[in-house]
């Protein structure tokens, strides 16, 4: 892979959150949040993609390759009950030339891709301000299940 090399995982590491929800019978909504560490929110990012769509990696990566933030972000992090929906993460690392890191939030187990564990274990340190859950993959998730509430009264 020719990406970026983490040498350093600084206090203030550019990372994006993914999470989705289904917001109507059909669709998905994947929702990304830019987050400095754990720190500050620096932007949000959200592709609806459809049941019947097959490329939902490639609809995810135009999603991050096409944010003004893309630049700066030095790292993906999915919580692995997003890459059951059919999301290839070794797609994901190809065509956004980032390293992925999966975060299961029921055993506190993280997998990198693109990326070493020891590295990968430093990213997710550094991004846990409140709770277990890194910073990102919380926001991320707050914002994805209010997108799936809305139409509820």
């Amino acid at each position: 892979m020719g990406g970026l090399t983490i040498r350093e995982v600084k206090r203030e590491i550019r990372v994006l959150g993914i999470d989705s929800a289904v917001v109507e019978d059909g669709y998905v909504d994947y929702v990304g949040v830019v987050f400095r560490g754990g720190l500050w929110l620096d932007g949000v990012m959200q592709v609806r993609v459809g049941d019947a769509e097959t490329d939902v990696a490639g609809r995810v990566a135009d999603m991050i390759l096409q944010s003004p933030h893309y630049g700066q972000i030095r790292v993906i992090m999915l919580s692995t009950s997003v890459t059951g929906q059919c999301l290839d993460t070794g797609r994901l690392t190809r065509e956004t030339r980032l390293p992925v890191i999966l975060v299961s939030e029921e055993t506190g187990e993280i997998q990198g891709l693109g990326i070493d564990g020891l590295t990968a274990r430093k990213v997710v340190d550094k991004t846990c301000t409140f709770s277990d859950v890194p910073e990102p993959l919380r926001v991320a998730r707050l914002l994805a299940n209010c997108l799936k509430d809305r139409g509820k009264v």
